[in-house]
């Protein structure tokens, strides 16, 4: 059997949102996300935002097959309502959104492969700290990983509402 190999990029701009996008489509398909892509106005919106957001993305000779976004944050209103937030809030800090792959591409370690890159991202390029909120069971995932657990959380999805938890990585 071969080893396959996934080229892991970081990307920023707008060339590539549709194919992110149809990514996107494919794996939430079948998730709690499924009835949000019922309206034609839902990815339309979904891009609206996304012109200046870092993007993680991988691809298999050259098509995005997984890819998590990257979102700089000023506001640091939602933080501060966890107790359990000790964290400077002088500087801007990224929230890691839309982590999907493609169906065809799931169980070969792609989600692995873009938390790898998105925490050597943040390294990188002197972020204070990421914020995510993630749907159990990837809980445990992201606190393998080195987050540290904030609280359970709501979140609004366009206009549905998911029980989340929140957890921060901080970068070292």
């Amino acid at each position: 059997m071969s080893e396959e190999f996934f080229e892991v990029k970081v990307f920023k701009g707008n060339s590539r949102l549709p194919e992110i996008c149809e990514v996107r489509k494919r794996a939430w398909q079948n998730s709690m996300k499924a009835d949000l892509l019922k309206d034609p106005s839902f990815i339309p919106r979904l891009n609206n935002d996304e012109d200046e957001d870092t993007h993680i993305i991988i691809e298999d000779n050259g098509r995005i097959v997984g890819v998590g976004r990257i979102k700089m944050k000023n506001d640091f209103s939602l933080l501060s309502s966890f107790k359990d937030f000790d964290l400077s809030l002088d500087r801007p800090y990224g929230e890691l959104e839309r982590v999907a792959v493609d169906p065809e591409y799931g169980g070969r370690g792609l989600v692995h492969l873009i938390d790898q890159a998105v925490l050597e991202y943040v390294k990188n390029n002197g972020m204070p700290f990421l914020f995510v909120t993630v749907i159990p069971p990837r809980d445990k995932t992201v606190e393998r990983l080195g987050y540290r657990r904030l609280g359970e959380y709501m979140v609004t999805f366009d206009t549905k509402e998911f029980s989340t938890v929140a957890f921060v990585y901080e970068s070292k």
